[in-house]
């Protein structure tokens, strides 16, 4: 055996290698869950970006089909169905507004019909996640998500064989298991605010949004190449993997319930102030359905505290928040209104959505900040005020960039316009958080509360006339066309308006 010298280690190296792979354990341990949530989060919203227009192509094709199928049996007495996505009728002829309305139509109701089921279901759902596990409703939702997609894959394989399209709406159901994408986001984040730090709870949230961002960058993009190189088919095939990912990455998490219920004694010892706001939040979930009206009810009366003659502030956030939401909705007919005005294919339409969220990327990581930080450093404006001229802005964009794109008659023009309202982006988020302000601390859930109720049912009643305006510029074309993003600019003038009444 040698004798040690001075280049000797004074610590053994078996010694070293296990303290290492214990510090990358507990490293792992403590970060596991919120990169779980990352990779879950990155994948099913990438999946749902990629597979948005190749749905909405196969709807065209088959309804396209379906069309001229019985405009020939009329004439001939004899059918042109083809299951061959590459054979038939042109993108040009599948361009007539019989076709374009029925296409936006069918999109309109599943995403009412997605909207119905998610407002009725997330109580009952969070009320499951939060006594037999967050895992099993968010393993549930991406199961759901996923039959969804197989069966829609399924019957627009089978109507070449005469299977009506309505049955599509049946996905409506299967999308419905877990409660939907919107319950499934919230469990994601109620996830991750278990286990992270009040620190660091926002930066957590941060990339969270990110992951959604870097998603409808790419998503769209590789669902234009897939359907250019191939067809409409190959993107919603390739989506199944990435869902099954998730459902992985979900089984992989660890449950957070029991910490929750744990902490959740904690809470008693709260001021009195801090604890009705969050007793508002956690009576919505663990109550049980019998119960969910009187919860609704305790949810509206403390909402009317705060919309009193004293607290106009808080109706103009309101509104202005609903309508910049509905009209922000408008952007789903983003890649079939340029597809019908400029004789685009629906893939090449697509990159615009990919453009929109680059600006988005840029916006929220670069513009916003820059703009806040600067109001408050060089102006010494408090971050409230800041808020507000920031909304007041934003609110500009989304009047002049819809209007502008409801005119544009060059693809260059609109895609400056298409720019100019996705400037308008961090305008719910600002006016939200100014609104923060305005409310004492014990209103601030029944606050987000009414804000997310607002939201939905805002949602129900402006999806089916959104789809009338889209269907009437369809029809009607020359000036009304771009009736749809006139719509947009209106509503925006009422977010405006709340913007610029606030002081």
């Amino acid at each position: 055996m040698s004798s040690p010298t001075e280049y000797t280690s004074l610590l053994d190296r078996s010694a070293v290698s296990t303290q290492s792979s214990r510090k990358w354990k507990a490293t792992w341990k403590k970060w596991r869950t919120p990169i779980l949530c990352y990779a879950v989060a990155l994948t099913f919203d990438f999946a749902e970006s990629m597979r948005s227009t190749p749905r909405t192509q196969l709807f065209e094709w088959i309804l396209c089909e379906r069309y001229y199928s019985i405009k020939m049996l009329k004439s001939v007495g004899m059918p042109i169905l083809n299951p061959n996505p590459s054979v038939g009728p042109t993108p040009h002829m599948c361009r007539i507004d019989t076709i374009q309305t029925q296409v936006n139509s069918v999109r309109a109701w599943l995403k009412i019909g997605e909207n119905f089921f998610a407002a009725i279901l997330a109580i009952p759902f969070g009320k499951l996640a939060n006594t037999k596990g967050r895992k099993l409703v968010l393993a549930l939702g991406i199961i759901g998500q996923l039959l969804a997609e197989m069966w829609t894959l399924a019957v627009c394989f089978l109507s070449t064989h005469g299977l009506p399209l309505s049955t599509v709406y049946i996905s409506v159901l299967l999308r419905s298991l877990g409660g939907g994408q919107m319950v499934l986001s919230a469990i994601l984040h109620a996830i991750v605010a278990d286990v992270v730090t009040e620190e660091k709870r926002a930066r957590a949230f941060f990339h969270m949004a990110s992951m959604t961002l870097i998603s409808e960058l790419l998503g769209p993009a590789v669902g234009s190449v897939l359907m250019t190189s191939y067809n409409a088919y190959i993107p919603l095939l390739a989506v199944l993997p990435l869902q099954l990912g998730s459902i992985a990455a979900v089984i992989a998490m660890q449950d957070t319930v029991r910490f929750t219920n744990e902490d959740n004694a904690d809470f008693g010892n709260e001021d009195e102030e801090s604890d009705n706001g969050s007793t508002m939040v956690q009576e919505s979930t663990r109550l049980t359905i019998s119960q969910a009206l009187r919860i609704f009810l305790k949810w509206m009366k403390m909402a009317c505290r705060i919309f009193n003659r004293e607290n106009i502030p808080i109706l103009l956030v309101h509104i202005g928040f609903l309508t910049s939401m509905v009209a922000r909705e408008t952007l789903d007919s983003l890649v079939q209104y340029v597809s019908n005005r400029f004789g685009w294919t629906l893939a090449e339409a697509n990159y615009l959505v990919s453009l929109k969220a680059l600006v988005n990327l840029i916006l929220f990581l670069l513009l916003l900040p820059l703009i806040s930080g600067s109001l408050i450093k060089y102006t010494s404006m408090s971050s409230r005020n800041a808020d507000l001229w920031i909304a007041r802005g934003s609110s500009l964009f989304g009047v002049i960039g819809p209007t502008l794109l409801g005119i544009a008659s060059s693809p260059l023009s609109m895609i400056l316009s298409l720019i100019l309202f996705t400037l308008s982006s961090g305008y719910p988020h600002v006016i939200q958080s100014y609104g923060t302000f305005l409310v004492k601390p014990a209103d601030v859930a029944p606050f987000y509360s009414s804000l997310a109720m607002v939201r939905i049912v805002g949602t129900l009643v402006a999806s089916p006339l959104l789809a009338m305006a889209f269907n009437i510029g369809l029809e009607r074309r020359g000036d009304w066309f771009g009736i749809l993003y006139y719509t947009a600019g209106i509503l925006f003038c009422f977010a405006a308006f709340g913007a610029w009444g606030l002081k």
